[in-house]
């Protein structure tokens, strides 16, 4: 995060630093206790995991219009503030809206992903 900060503001240079929403990607399914509790986060609304395919498409469509568009969050000076870049296109599956942080439901998400799917 520290590089986006001074890329942009040292260098006036033009970052597209998204966050992605948490997805069932290889990575995250090859560990079963993880793959289970993404399952159940479904279960906290509005908590929700995202098939790989269309984070890829969402995340690659967010870059292009970074890129392309001079009123996007990515152009120096659009900013009040030097984090504010990434908030401004997040894509938090919830997270931010949700009444429990991840980690207080963890356990809870992992059981409803073993009971429910």
């Amino acid at each position: 995060n520290w590089r986006t900060v001074v890329a942009r503001a040292g260098n006036g240079a033009v970052v597209s630093a998204n966050m992605a929403p948490a997805s069932r990607t290889a990575s995250m399914q090859h560990v079963k206790t993880i793959a289970v509790a993404l399952e159940g986060q479904r279960h906290f609304a509005p908590l929700a995991a995202f098939d790989p395919e269309f984070c890829a498409e969402l995340m690659a469509a967010l870059l292009l219009y970074d890129i392309g568009c001079e009123g996007s969050s990515a152009h120096p000076g659009w900013a009040k503030h030097p984090m504010d870049v990434f908030g401004a296109t997040a894509v938090h599956g919830g997270c931010w809206r949700c009444a429990y942080t991840v980690d207080s439901i963890g356990r809870a998400s992992y059981i409803c992903g073993m009971l429910w799917g």
